[in-house]
């Protein structure tokens, strides 16, 4: 157990401070939700009932997945949405800011590669894993229920 449980609080007067008025040291990461991510939060916003998410890569560098040659070169940024499950009852999109970068193995029979987002998005997919996860097991189980007498 901790010694101090409310280590991680930056006020000096906790007592009588409203929620809004504690300020937390540490610095809200994709990393909380998805444990296996290199995404940092640029913004949040709710706009017609949809919390859109704007990240970015948190990694100086990019990871060929064809070789494994770690590159620093940046060659451009396109931007990915990725769905998400629903955040207190409101649509999610992740909108991240993905970099493209060099492969410095001249070997390496790809000149390019983007940079991957962690485990929990997959390549080329447009939702995360755990909404296709959740997706696919109420298909499944409509699947079955209508199949059952």
């Amino acid at each position: 157990m901790q010694e101090h449980p409310s280590h991680y609080k930056n006020s000096k007067n906790t007592a009588n401070a409203k929620p809004s008025d504690i300020i937390y040291d540490d610095q809200v990461r994709l990393s909380f939700f998805y444990p296996k991510s290199e995404l940092e939060i640029e913004s949040v916003g709710i706009v017609d009932n949809i919390v859109n998410i704007y990240a970015h890569g948190s990694l100086e560098y990019g990871i060929c997945p064809y070789c494994g040659t770690k590159s620093y070169k940046v060659h451009s940024h396109y931007i990915r949405h990725v769905f998400d499950l629903p955040i207190l009852g409101k649509s999610s999109v992740l909108h991240l800011r993905m970099r493209k970068f060099f492969c410095m193995n001249p070997e390496c029979k790809y000149r390019t590669f983007a940079e991957q987002p962690g485990i929990e998005i997959f390549r080329y997919r447009r939702r995360t894993r755990r909404c296709e996860i959740v997706r696919r097991s109420i298909f499944t189980s409509l699947i079955i229920s209508d199949y059952s007498f």
